[in-house]
């Protein structure tokens, strides 16, 4: 019965995706799919709600972060920052340098921050932001942009999820980061190589930098003040405050600036915070439209209803039967293929990375020491869970970013590292196969 119902689940979201209809619907009815099981497996109406409400519980902190993510993101665009930030930067960055330069800075604004959504909502925001203004191809765009912040989330000393992967795995935190980085330096200098020769090939005309200011100085004062939220966010960056904090003091800074040097009303801007930024000219829609708290709404219902999943399936015992063909698929797939074949899997049904290391740790845990299955998660379940379509690991990046969902296909930094750690394992035990951290 488990297959089946796991099978159920997958087909609901497939019908979803296929009906270009939310998934957010899939996992609505895959909570009461999954409710229904375990009242068939005798347990209780209530005690299935409080193993439920349990797991939204702990997602709680991670929603609250999702509406800074989108206030932030309109509170930018409306005090001009974003437009000062294009003009500025398509002044000097070639179309055929963007992708790369947007897959590195992002990549570097994630290891210190630590953070993939943060680093999405700021420095993939702006990037997106300076690619539709040079006419860049916004998939491979976006797709260069989610394999940065993933970069950072995955072996940044900051990264809630190195802590939580340690911690689960009772290894050192600082031994995995040193692991993760060797074991990310041939997928990172790959993912750059075509990341440089996508923009090399496929330039896009040249844009007049003149023409982007006018169109933009129509609908803002591209005044220095505009940087204050950036010079806000990266002062009280350096003091260590945390990142929520600083996103509450950037926001306040942006909304200043919007009604003091944009000249936008204080209720308008109240409005901006919550709706989304709209601009007044059909040509600028395109490139500074979006954010604002609602425009997470679904993503937060998803994050809810997915983290909900775990209760459910802890008290229910639904993924005991798949514990079963662990040993066989290791023996069939070697260790390291079976524990990528796990993550993935487990990132189709839990919808999020924490969840999905938390399932791949229990079925592979037997196929490991301790700290190769610490490096083994971090190479498959944080990166994975960003190419699941429906997961919140992607569809925060994809939502903030305004990007089609195909920008995943472009996403190659997410893809090369568990590629990598499984052909690593080709490699003779030794002192080079200890210095690449597989």
């Amino acid at each position: 019965m488990e297959f089946a119902v796991i099978s159920l689940f997958c087909l609901l979201l497939g019908v979803c995706i296929a009906a270009g209809r939310s998934v957010l619907l899939a996992m609505c009815a895959g909570f009461f799919l999954f409710f229904v099981y375990g009242l068939l497996r005798r347990c209780t109406a209530r005690e299935l709600m409080q193993s439920a409400l349990e797991g939204v519980r702990l997602v709680w902190p991670v929603i609250v972060s999702l509406l800074l993510i989108g206030i932030i993101s309109a509170a930018w665009r409306a005090s001009g920052t974003i437009a000062f930030i294009v003009v500025w930067a398509t002044g000097f960055i070639s179309p055929a340098s963007l992708v790369l330069l947007a897959f590195w800075c992002n990549a570097l604004m994630s290891f210190l921050t630590g953070t993939a959504f943060g680093t999405v909502s700021i420095m993939g925001v702006i990037f997106m932001s300076i690619g539709l203004a040079v006419n860049v191809d916004p998939a491979l765009l976006a797709g260069a942009i989610i394999s940065g912040i993933y970069f950072g989330d995955r072996c940044s000393p900051m990264s809630s999820t190195a802590v939580f992967v340690a911690t689960i795995t009772q290894t050192s935190l600082a031994v995995n980061l040193r692991r993760m980085l060797a074991s990310a330096a041939v997928p990172f200098v790959a993912a750059s190589a075509v990341y440089l020769a996508a923009g090399v090939m496929a330039p896009a005309p040249a844009v007049d930098a003149s023409g982007v200011r006018t169109m933009l100085s129509t609908e803002f004062n591209l005044s220095v003040w505009t940087l204050l939220p950036v010079a806000a966010l990266g002062l009280l960056f350096v003091q260590r405050i945390p990142l929520r904090v600083v996103m509450l003091a950037s926001i306040a800074a942006a909304a200043a600036v919007a009604v003091v040097v944009q000249q936008r009303p204080a209720l308008d801007m109240a409005r901006v915070l919550v709706w989304g930024y709209a601009s007044r000219e059909a040509m600028l829609a395109p490139m500074i439209n979006g954010g604002g708290a609602v425009s997470m709404l679904t993503v937060c219902g998803i994050a809810a209803v997915s983290a909900s999943f775990s209760g459910l399936f802890r008290v229910t015992g639904l993924l005991a039967p798949f514990a079963r063909r662990i040993p066989g698929l290791a023996r069939a797939a070697t260790p390291v293929g079976c524990l990528v074949i796990t993550a993935a899997g487990s990132a189709v049904v839990s919808c999020n990375q924490l969840l999905s290391v938390m399932f791949t740790r229990d079925l592979c845990a037997p196929l490991f020491d301790r700290q190769r299955l610490a490096i083994g998660l971090e190479n498959s379940c944080i990166l994975i869970a960003g190419l699941v379509p429906w997961s919140i690991a992607s569809t925060v990046p994809v939502q903030t970013l305004g990007a089609p969902t195909a920008c995943l296909l472009f996403a190659f930094y997410l893809y090369f590292v568990p590629l990598w750690s499984i052909l690593a394992q080709a490699l003779p035990e030794g002192r080079i196969r200890d210095s690449l951290g597989v």
